[in-house]
């Protein structure tokens, strides 16, 4: 019954020529009214969409205000420390003590700011086993400053030549040539053995060239290289060639004899000696000693 009314009605409507003032305004206000809520949903959705913009934002300046925060409390100029080394093995390395540490700095552009831990005293009580068999952990040496060819112990003997060129008044150029002999094959031992070379800090636009396809190389920093072997071979050569100021030559590198044989050499082959071999039968792994 009631569907037959709404039929009758929805005729009337359809055969109806015109609608009346009323019928329209009618019409018109609930269009309004439909758009007024459409209208209000959408200021909702974007007004919830700007306070999630902002909240992210505030997270964001609250995260970088920890760190920043964080950051000055830890920022020290000179710091007194200790360090523990713990480890298996052969080799017991007692509390190091560190007196006088300049931090890291964090502005890279500082001079010397390229983040390490410069370190100008050291304590240490290092208790080294030499009888150990072990290729890479019992019987090792301990790096200092001076240290400049080392690595994996055993190897056979490392050659270096150097060449030095002036490249114009006030910078030299220096090339070392590298032969690595491995009679025992102790670089394909093991994925990390591996043979270092260091360069003046001071360096500029280093080059490394390897000879053949049976070594590679990695810089670990702008002065350390790390040499490794990729098939076995009884000999590797490889060169190294930077720059240097005539004033960072005179208080860098000052002679061959110098920074490789020792810091304080004063023989009297000094000014002519370009070339030596090295091995590692005064302290194991470390190459620079003769």
């Amino acid at each position: 019954m009631k569907g037959a009314i709404a039929m009758k009605q929805l005729k009337r409507l359809l055969r109806k020529k015109g609608f009346t003032i009323s019928e329209v305004l009618v019409a018109m206000m609930i269009f309004a009214i439909m758009t007024a809520i459409v209208m209000q949903i959408l200021a909702i959705a974007i007004n919830q969409h700007k306070n999630n913009v902002n909240s992210e934002k505030d997270m964001d300046k609250q995260v970088q205000d920890i760190v920043e925060y964080n950051s000055n409390m830890v920022k020290r100029e000179t710091a007194d420390m200790a360090i523990n080394f713990v480890r298996t093995g052969s080799n017991k390395v007692a509390s190091i003590d560190i007196t006088g540490a300049d931090i890291m700095r964090n502005n890279a552009a500082e001079a010397s700011g390229d983040g390490r831990l410069e370190l100008n005293t050291i304590k240490a009580n290092i208790d080294k086993d030499t009888t150990g068999d072990d290729d890479n952990k019992d019987n090792a040496g301990m790096v200092s400053e001076h240290d400049h060819i080392y690595g994996t112990k055993g190897i056979t003997s490392v050659m270096v030549t150097e060449t030095t060129a002036e490249k114009d008044d006030s910078t030299k150029t220096i090339t070392l040539s590298v032969t690595v002999t491995d009679s025992k094959n102790v670089l394909m031992k093991a994925e990390s053995n591996s043979l270092k070379v260091v360069i003046p800090d001071k360096n500029a636009n280093p080059k490394v060239t390897i000879n053949g396809s049976n070594m590679k190389y990695e810089p670990l920093s702008s002065t350390n290289y790390r040499f490794t072997a990729l098939s076995k071979a009884t000999s590797y050569s490889f060169t190294i060639k930077f720059e240097l100021s005539n004033d960072d030559y005179a208080s860098e590198y000052k002679s061959f004899a110098k920074y490789f044989i020792d810091h304080e050499y004063d023989g009297s082959d000094e000014a002519t000696l370009r070339s030596a071999t090295f091995k590692d039968s005064k302290d194991p792994g470390v190459y620079n000693q003769r």
